[in-house]
């Protein structure tokens, strides 16, 4: 019986990992590098900072990407994100297929004068 109850539970875990996969945008197969270009305040104690990032398919295999996650909302993005009111961006369709150890670029501005965290969300 409990041997039964184990092997539907290791079910479970597994069918569930398969459907959805949330990552760290800068683990295995893919590589970010985000180096800040410009940062000043507005003269009221705000920060606002500006960034440049490129993500590399590490893998040997083309990557789909069809939208990344930020842990915090940026003012504005340009590149290969398309602007959103959410802090969920859709990759631009020209950006979406990076061929192995292919780069896609793409910048923001925030309101901070650290680097956001992305995340990225594929289904299998």
């Amino acid at each position: 019986m409990n041997s039964k109850i184990i092997n539907i539970a290791i079910l479970l875990v597994i069918f569930s990992a398969v459907l959805v996969h949330s990552a760290n945008l800068n683990a295995y197969p893919f590589d970010l590098t985000q180096t800040k270009t410009a940062t000043w305040s507005d003269g009221t104690n705000n920060v606002f900072s500006t960034f440049d990032c490129h993500l590399i398919n590490l893998s040997g295999n083309t990557v789909t990407l069809t939208s990344i996650t930020a842990n915090s909302a940026p003012v504005s993005v340009w590149g290969a994100l398309s602007p959103s009111e959410t802090t969920t961006f859709a990759v631009q369709e020209w950006a979406s297929s990076i061929s192995p150890n292919g780069t896609v670029s793409f910048g923001y501005l925030v309101q901070s004068s650290n680097a956001i965290s992305w995340t990225y969300s594929s289904s299998a």
